[in-house]
Order: C-alpha cells, then sequence, then structure tokens
C-alpha cells in the first residue's frame, strides 16, 4: 500500500535501510531513461534518414546532433515541396495565346532557353 510504512518494513524484512535502495533506484532510473533518450534519437534518425541505418555506437551528443540535422532537413524539404505545389497549383495567372514558335516569334516574344539549345534555336527559328 503506497501510506506504509515503507522504511520500517523494508528494514523488518530484508534488514537494509530504505534509504539506500533509493540511490541505487534513481542510478537505474537515469540509466533507463538514458536507454531510452537513446533509442528515440535512434528510430527518430532513421525516420529522417528516410530508411537508411546509422552508426548504432554513436555518442548521444552525437545523435542529439543528427537528430536536430535531420529535422532541420525533413523541414526544409517539407517547405520546398509544399511551396512547389502551391506554385504548381495557382490558378489565375496570365493566359498567352501561344500555342506555337511561330505565333512566339511574329508577336517578338522572348524566349528563355539553356545555353546550350540556344545556337539551334536561333538555326530553327530565326
Amino acid at each position: 500500500v503506497w501510506f506504509s510504512d515503507r522504511e520500517r518494513v523494508a528494514k523488518k524484512r530484508y534488514g537494509v535501510h530504505f534509504s539506500k535502495t533509493k540511490k541505487a533506484c534513481k542510478k537505474r532510473k537515469s540509466a533507463y531513461l538514458r536507454l531510452i533518450l537513446d533509442a528515440i534519437l535512434e528510430k527518430g534518425m532513421f525516420f529522417f534518414s528516410a530508411g537508411i541505418e546509422q552508426d548504432t555506437g554513436a555518442s548521444l551528443p552525437h545523435k542529439v546532433l543528427m537528430f536536430g540535422f535531420g529535422f532541420f532537413i525533413l523541414i526544409s524539404v517539407s517547405a520546398y515541396v509544399a511551396n512547389l505545389a502551391a506554385f504548381l497549383t495557382q490558378s489565375g495567372l496570365e493566359s498567352t495565346n501561344y500555342d506555337t514558335m511561330k505565333k512566339v516569334i511574329d508577336n517578338n516574344v522572348p524566349i528563355c532557353c539553356h545555353s546550350a539549345l540556344a545556337e539551334e534555336i536561333r538555326q530553327k527559328w530565326p
């Protein structure tokens, strides 16, 4: 029962003071907490790195650093994809009536292209 006198019962049954077992319990608890944190960081890095297994023998500060870096990369990629999706689904943009290159050249509209293709485009459509 939680309200019993545990100190007296422990001394009577086992011959030890309860305060001595508290220190061992505290050490055990901190060891379990560190193992839990280590496992969370390891599984988090597995998630953030797209399923690529990381170094399991790394120190805790290294895992915390890599977890933060992985989270930063996840947020950056998510923001990029969201911005790209918003740009591609944008409505109300200026519509053009240029269906062919002939219409573009007749209206003197500037054309953007890669420098490797510039000469070929100039030859085909002077």
